[in-house]
């Protein structure tokens, strides 16, 4: 998703001094109300998020991408700046219907502050969260995803900006260990539910 940012995104919303998204640019005429809320890393290969997204949802669907909905080409970190819950990802994420929360190869978006955060929006709105996983992936995968979640803690989650993980942090402080409880137990719940993951049991 970086590279995509730089090399497509960025360059296609340069007009009107880059305060839209590339998602507005398009859209002006007739915006869209976000459907569904996309949960990912930027670190996964971008052919597997499309596949993934595309695979879990028909083609209609209006969905918030961070990255193509706010104005790349903008300062986004004055957007952070001011109370998390009035931005305009978690006012898209309170439009949405519900959560994809898209699983890479590395699993990498489990360590991911701001898909910690989202997480944590989806419990307090109530939210259905879900996972969108690559129909590739095998059985071995349920058990990584599980080790990624075993292991999450709220204080060890990255950022590529340290200013996106001080403002996070800073939005639930005292909250830390009750929410990082939380959330194991909520991706734990979906793991669980991943039935198709399970290898089939032949008789003989």
């Amino acid at each position: 998703m970086h590279t995509v940012v730089q090399l497509y995104i960025k360059p296609r919303t340069l007009h009107h001094h880059g305060i839209l998204g590339l998602a507005l640019t398009l859209n002006r005429r007739s915006p869209r109300k976000v459907e569904k809320f996309i949960s990912h890393s930027w670190g996964g290969r971008f052919e597997d998020f499309v596949a993934t997204v595309s695979g879990n949802m028909v083609p209609e669907t209006n969905v918030f991408i961070c990255s193509f909905a706010l104005p790349q080409n903008a300062d986004v970190g004055a957007i952070l700046s001011s109370n998390l819950q009035e931005t305009p990802f978690a006012r898209a994420h309170v439009s949405a219907s519900d959560v994809l929360l898209v699983i890479d190869r590395d699993i990498e978006v489990i360590e991911r502050v701001w898909v910690v955060y989202e997480l944590y929006l989806s419990m307090l709105h109530n939210k259905h969260v879900r996972f969108g996983l690559n129909k590739n992936m095998g059985s071995n995968f349920r058990k990584a995803i599980m080790d990624k979640v075993d292991a999450l803690h709220v204080r060890r989650t990255k950022a590529t900006k340290d200013s996106d993980l001080q403002a996070i942090m800073k939005e639930i402080e005292g909250q830390e260990d009750e929410l990082s409880e939380a959330i194991r137990f909520k991706l734990t719940e979906m793991v669980h539910n991943l039935n198709f993951l399970i290898p089939c049991q032949h008789s003989h």
